[in-house]
């Protein structure tokens, strides 16, 4: 049985990978521990260090790599630079290794974020579009991490980004804080609402990156459904979805002090971003789940 190997699946993302391959593939999950997963093996990485874990890439038909810290948590100068080099330097130390492997994967896909766009407000992005300030946290994290992608010369290995937005699952993630907030009579828009969410349901983000190993393609792909809506109609469909009573609005005055208590940022929830998959479609990959309320439908 051929093998895929993911740095960073014991997590959200990485169930949705299991559950797509395990039929077809071994595969095998870099974690900075040891886990019992069902239908995975687990080899421990520190995702800085070559070590006996990069014998794993030895003749694997694709890497995956997740790896990164978490966003949404309290800001510092400590959080920030974990955040970048969590990213990084797992990104490199892969580099090194598939550049050490005598039978290296064929394709190698590797996650970026649409934080690297900035706010967009109404306006449709695709891979193309402008990116956002330089000086901007997640635009700054995102290029550095895109960057470490191509830090070695890998001709036998094809290179696939993909920029992930708001993935939605049954357990865990966004998702299920929104679930929360609409049952218990919070889950109003936050905000005026217009600022467009981005959002991929789980499994299709994994047919995405299975789509990507498939098939000859490479460079930036955009991993988020082809129609993005505002936090208006987002908080709606939830609400639709669970059968919860209207909500009041949580005015974005009361957002930016409950995140500044926090020390969360508060564009996390009030930044627009409509970002669309233009590459992906183009080159003929389908959605399962293409608008929000078959896909909620499907989790909840």
């Amino acid at each position: 049985m051929k093998k895929i190997v993911i740095a960073g699946g014991s997590g959200f993302v990485g169930q949705a990978l299991i559950r797509e391959f395990k039929k077809e593939f071994e595969i095998v999950i870099l974690g900075r521990s040891s886990k019992n997963l069902r239908h995975a093996r687990s080899v421990v990485w520190d995702a800085r260090n070559l070590g006996p874990w990069a014998e794993e890439l030895e003749g694997a038909a694709a890497v995956i790599n997740l790896t990164g810290e978490p966003i949404a948590q309290r800001l510092n100068d400590d959080v920030m630079a974990r955040l970048l080099s969590s990213r990084v330097d797992s990104t490199v130390v892969l580099a090194d290794a598939l550049e050490k492997t005598q039978n290296p994967p064929p394709v190698w896909v590797n996650a970026s974020a649409i934080g690297i766009y900035g706010e967009t407000g109404d306006r449709e992005t695709s891979e193309g579009g402008a990116l956002g300030p330089a000086g901007h946290y997640l635009t700054r994290i995102c290029k550095a991490w895109e960057e470490a992608v191509q830090i070695r010369s890998l001709p036998q290995t094809r290179r696939v980004i993909l920029r992930i937005g708001l993935v939605l699952g049954p357990e865990g993630g966004l998702l299920e804080k929104m679930v929360k907030l609409a049952r218990s009579g919070l889950g109003g828009r936050a905000g005026s609402g217009e600022q467009y969410m981005s959002w991929i349901h789980q499994s299709d983000l994994a047919r995405m990156m299975r789509w990507a190993i498939e098939n000859p393609v490479e460079g930036v792909f955009n991993g988020t459904a082809p129609s993005p809506v505002t936090n208006e109609v987002f908080m709606a469909e939830v609400r639709r979805a669970v059968r919860a009573i209207w909500s009041p609005p949580a005015p974005e005055a009361a957002i930016r002090l409950a995140m500044k208590v926090t020390g969360m940022d508060p564009e996390l929830v009030l930044r627009s971003q409509r970002i669309v998959p233009a590459r992906a479609t183009g080159l003929g990959f389908q959605f399962e789940f293409p608008k929000l309320r078959a896909a909620l439908e499907d989790l909840l």
